[in-house]
């Protein structure tokens, strides 16, 4: 999950979408030089698009600390009560809204 306030899930963020831009591109003229017999320009593809994937994995793993560490606070109730408080504040606004439908289970 982005939070579009903070600067360290915006920077992890572009670094994944740029390390995943990379790794794509790698693997389309890695196609291309497949097709075209050129064996030697492959492995110097697959090289590259190995390194370009384990820095794309490097980024992923850097994002869930950074969400772990920074962000799972923010998200996980302090205490059940708290977790029913929330709960009764959303349906009371969902149902002044005129939002409120029964799920069925």
């Amino acid at each position: 999950m982005i939070d579009f306030e903070c600067a360290d899930c915006k920077m992890l963020w572009r670094n994944y979408a740029e390390a995943m831009t990379k790794l794509v591109n790698l693997e389309n003229q890695q196609k291309k030089a497949a097709a075209a017999g050129y064996l030697s320009l492959f492995k110097d593809l697959t090289n590259q698009a190995q390194r370009a994937e384990f820095q794309r994995d490097e980024c992923r793993l850097q994002i869930t600390r950074h969400e772990q560490d920074r962000h799972r606070a923010e998200t996980e109730p302090a205490s059940m009560d708290e977790t029913s408080r929330s709960r009764s504040v959303f349906y009371a606004d969902q149902y002044s809204a005129g939002k409120l439908v029964k799920i069925p289970g």
